[in-house]
């Protein structure tokens, strides 16, 4: 009887944990009734020029092009970016009261919907570092020159960058939200683009600053002291420059390039960079990577220049490993990047281990397939931006399909062949 009793509760406490798993399916269906999935592998997602705006459209292996439901003309859409499973495609869209809004495009129900809220505009979409094992439903946007965590499901959104009120900030006696906001003020203005650093411990973003722009890291996790007070460390500054790209890794290694170095505060400069009386910057243009996970943090140059006859662009991981594509060129006397081509290196922690010139010529936009083997990028060819593929020791340099057009932004899905 008891052994009869013992599994009959079992059974019930299965059935029970059943339910409440169907009550929490539920009560996200019920916020948002988003069903259905796609076998999205080798598809590449892009931003189409139009006569009158921009849209954004599906690329199958096929080379058969699909245009996103409900587009009409005038509209601009911009910063496509996959959901990490690639079941669906995100992209910021005016086609709502003129304010970009983030939109989702369901491919196998073939529809797109706006799924944030507000008057502001909100754009750069970015979810995880590639290669990650996990498939986070949330990720950071900008709006309002803020950096906030965006969650698609109910298009909620949370402020993230600066932090808001209610947690100090660490680093010296007496912390608050108000040395937080000083930290912020001396750091820039307003946000242009936002990254999660390794699983999610920090966030690396670029801010606008009255003159250029800096790269920070803001770490995410709380510290308790001993007295059990919990604060928030403080910003990081990384670089300060006319002009900055950065990728991260899903590893948390960080990539960016420095086109024209600032110093961060020139009244507290270094001692070693005065000459005479004026500043001496120690480098005018590269690029580097930082872990700033590492036990010694220290950037670990790629190349640096100490002129504008060498510099470099975009920055995209590879998303299986440690290389890293750039654009190479120049900076020209209107103080305008001149872009010269794409190149390969592969780097470490520890900066530099090799390097490959993959092409020439006006080039942007690369994307990795999730394998690593065959990269999608913009090239200027003939007066018009079209889409090219090549492999990743630069052979099979061709066009994508038939396809004819102006194109910006491709994008790889992240789905894997099953």
């Amino acid at each position: 009887m008891t052994k009869k009793v013992a599994t009959r509760t079992v059974a019930g406490l299965f059935t029970l944990a059943g339910l409440m798993a169907f009550y929490r399916w539920y009560q996200g269906f019920v916020v948002d009734p988003d069903l259905g999935t796609v076998d999205s592998a080798g598809w590449i997602a892009a931003i189409e020029m139009t006569p009158s705006g921009s849209k954004a459209v599906l690329i199958k292996p096929d080379g058969t092009k699909v245009d996103n439901p409900g587009y009409r003309d005038g509209v601009n859409d911009k910063d496509v970016a996959w959901s990490p499973d690639g079941n669906r495609l995100f992209f910021s869209s005016d086609r709502e009261k003129g304010v970009f809004q983030i939109a989702r495009w369901n491919p196998s129900k073939g529809n797109v919907e706006v799924r944030s809220v507000g008057s502001r505009s909100k754009a750069r979409l970015n979810f995880s570092p590639p290669g990650y094992v996990s498939t986070p439903t949330t990720g950071l946007i900008v709006a309002g020159g803020f950096v906030l965590e965006f969650d698609p499901r109910g298009g909620t959104t949370r402020q993230v960058l600066p932090p808001t009120t209610g947690v100090v900030a660490t680093g010296e006696e007496g912390g608050s939200q108000g040395q937080f906001d000083a930290y912020y003020r001396n750091l820039g203005q307003s946000f242009r683009e936002a990254k999660y650093g390794k699983d999610r411990k920090g966030v690396f973003a670029v801010i606008r600053r009255d003159l250029g722009e800096a790269l920070i890291y803001q770490p995410l996790e709380l510290i308790e002291d001993a007295k059990g007070n919990v604060s928030l460390p403080r910003p990081q500054g990384i670089v300060a420059a006319d002009s900055i790209e950065f990728d991260v890794n899903s590893d948390g290694l960080l990539a960016y390039t420095v086109r024209g170095f600032r110093f961060f505060d020139p009244a507290n400069a270094p001692e070693a960079q005065k000459r005479n009386g004026e500043l001496v910057p120690p480098y005018r243009n590269a690029l580097f990577t930082l872990d700033v996970n590492a036990q010694s943090v220290t950037p670990m140059p790629v190349f640096v220049s100490p002129d504008d006859e060498i510099a470099a662009g975009q920055v995209v991981f590879n998303p299986t490993g440690g290389t890293l594509l750039f654009q190479s060129g120049r900076v020209n006397k209107l103080s305008q990047f001149e872009v010269a081509g794409m190149l390969s290196v592969v780097v470490d922690g520890e900066g530099l281990k090799s390097a490959q010139q993959l092409t020439r010529g006006l080039v942007s936009d690369f994307s990795w397939s999730p394998d690593g083997n065959r990269i999608v990028f913009v090239m200027s060819k003939d007066g018009q931006r079209g889409l090219y593929t090549i492999k990743p020791d630069g052979a099979a340099l061709e066009p994508l399909g038939s396809l004819k057009g102006d194109f910006d932004d491709p994008k790889f899905s992240p789905a894997k062949p099953k």
